[in-house]
């Protein structure tokens, strides 16, 4: 087998795999494209065929990772008080989004992330402090 031909099946595979397709649907593919159902029975010309295919339906893309915490500021290690945020917000069990609808509400600001002063971000903590202090009430 020539190191080309083991490139192009390792990548067809590689695609096949990166794009979930199940072994049905990967066949038929095949077929449809080549004639063939198997990427090893192909020449040089389907396999590069397969491959342009496989490229357009998106293989080989960098698959975007999921946020660990959805809606989490890229700008939170430059600023200590949206650390302070995330605690409260840990502690709380709640999503980013809790803190953006405080932000919204109170200065009309679509993301805790966009306010500028101390004094807002000091506000959402406050607010945070307070709902805290409400579930540890309800917990005693």
């Amino acid at each position: 087998m020539t190191d080309k031909r083991k490139r192009d099946l390792s990548a067809i595979h590689a695609s096949k795999n990166n794009l979930k397709m199940s072994d049905d649907t990967y066949r038929l593919m095949l077929k449809n494209l080549t004639g063939k159902d198997s990427a090893g029975k192909m020449d040089q010309a389907e396999r590069t065929k397969v491959l342009r295919h496989l490229k357009k339906l998106g293989a080989g893309k960098p698959q975007q990772k999921k946020a660990e915490y959805p809606g989490k500021p890229h700008n939170l290690e430059n600023e200590p008080m949206l650390q302070k945020i995330e605690a409260q917000l840990a502690d709380l069990k709640l999503p980013w989004s809790y803190a953006d609808a405080i932000a919204k509400r109170m200065f009309k600001i679509d993301k805790v992330a966009w306010l500028k002063t101390t004094k807002q971000l000091s506000a959402v903590i406050t607010a945070l402090t307070k709902e805290q202090e409400r579930c540890e009430e309800a917990e005693q």
